[in-house]
């Protein structure tokens, strides 16, 4: 036989090795092995009997597919996987790691789209952008929208008060305010959910206690999280403004009102992010969104005078 034993693992790593054939989610803290097992659960699957009739589950390394978030992480695990190949006298599978598909998102779509780039009709020395790069792109192409509408203010009363109350603004270290602020706001509520810019809503002043109503259902699905007790407190407060504005009659019930309300709603942290408040919009157009759990689901408040 040729291939690995996975004597030196755990009860629980064993189990992650040898699981083969069905889905498998594991969770571990830092320094539990997570690699080491992964490394472990590749080899395996080279070996001879992690497959019926005693034969290897996988018949090379272009049949395994990794994907972690760092370029330095891959090039780690791709060393780690050629190591223990190397060690189990798999120097055939060991010699295919380099091209073997242990990459980042990036690198993936990269490798396949320029195995593809002349079908579709692409350089196929293209490169991905970096972030400066991207930034610099975004930039370039929010001045040049914004530029064309600016430009026919002339012949849209809509347009000119538009600008006359916020200005061209753009894109600095204070963020992006102005009209260019209102574009971006926009632009990345559409990037949060799933539906893009087809799952943005943008009622108009009269339907506001059917917004509010949506705005209070995704925002006290906040509490089946696990908060701590001071932001469960702010969630509940935050909701009882809600209830009070919606208890108001029509004639009392002011947009602005309900705007600002939304604006000072306490929000969990996305990944990776900090918690606060939605933050405001300004006069005439103003955006509040809520991203229920950092995960799904985004209720769009886009309130016009």
């Amino acid at each position: 036989m040729s291939g690995i034993t996975l004597e030196g693992l755990n009860h629980a790593q064993r189990k992650i090795a040898e699981t083969l054939d069905a889905p498998l989610f594991v969770q571990a803290g830092a320094g539990s092995g997570k690699t080491f097992t992964l490394t472990r659960r590749v080899a395996w699957a080279l070996s001879d009997g992690s497959g019926e009739g005693g034969a290897p589950f996988l018949d090379s390394m272009s049949q395994v597919l990794i994907i972690t978030f760092t370029n330095a992480a891959a090039r780690e695990i791709k060393e780690r996987v050629r190591s223990t190949l190397r060690d189990a006298g798999m120097n055939e599978h060991a010699l295919q790691v380099d091209s073997a598909w242990i990459s980042t998102i990036h690198g993936m779509c990269k490798r396949i789209i320029a195995r593809h780039a002349l079908d579709l009709g692409l350089d196929p020395g293209f490169s991905v952008a970096s972030t400066n790069l991207e930034s610099t792109f975004e930039t370039t192409a929010l001045r040049e929208v914004v530029g064309a509408a600016y430009d026919r203010r002339g012949e849209s009363p809509v347009l000119a008060g538009l600008f006359d109350d916020f200005g061209f603004g753009g894109v600095d270290a204070r963020g992006a305010p102005g009209v260019c602020g209102l574009v971006v706001a926009v632009m990345e509520a559409a990037h949060s959910t799933a539906g893009g810019y087809g799952a943005l809503r943008f009622p108009k002043a009269a339907d506001v206690r059917s917004v509010l109503s949506g705005v209070a259902s995704d925002y006290g699905s906040l509490l089946s999280l696990e908060l701590k007790d001071e932001n469960a407190e702010k969630v509940t407060a935050g909701l009882e403004r809600l209830d009070a504005l919606a208890a108001l009659p029509p004639s009392a019930l002011d947009a602005r009102e309900a705007l600002e309300v939304v604006d000072g709603l306490w929000l969990p942290a996305a990944r990776g992010g900090r918690s606060g408040r939605c933050g405001p919009g300004g006069r005439g157009l103003r955006l509040g969104a809520l991203r229920t759990g950092g995960l799904s689901g985004i209720s769009l408040l886009g309130l016009q005078d």
